[in-house]
């Protein structure tokens, strides 16, 4: 079973980039506040979009990362590692927008947010 969530980051141009986590939303708040604490990394997991699972690292050191064989630790996204199209994250003009697109939060339990200095877990 999976526990849904989305992870927003707003960037350095000003709008926020809303990112689906698959699996294990629930444990994703420490993940981010310790392997994704500054605007470099929070940027740099939004570009890759949608995900299956969040790991502590973006990219692997070896050449055996795949959606079918996930090295440890590593993100798991659904575009990089699987091949899939329209997996980029959604741009949106504020958190409020994100929050309020209802549509999309359809079956998410968790809303994680980096306002460029800190991770916010929002209350749904």
């Amino acid at each position: 079973m999976s526990t849904r969530a989305y992870i927003n980051v707003k960037r350095k141009d000003g709008l926020v980039y809303s990112s689906y986590l698959h699996f294990d939303g629930h444990l994703a708040f420490e993940t981010l506040q310790q392997h994704y604490n500054s605007q470099d990394l929070a940027e740099a997991l939004s570009n890759f979009g949608d995900m299956s699972s969040l790991g502590k690292y973006i990219n692997s050191k070896g050449n055996t990362h795949s959606f079918a064989n996930p090295e440890p630790d590593i993100c798991v996204f659904y575009g990089r590692d699987r091949g899939e199209t329209y997996t980029c994250a959604t741009p949106y003009i504020s958190f409020e927008a994100c929050r309020n697109d209802k549509n999309a939060l359809m079956g998410i339990e968790f809303i994680y947010e980096w306002d460029g200095v800190s991770w916010t877990q929002i209350p749904l």
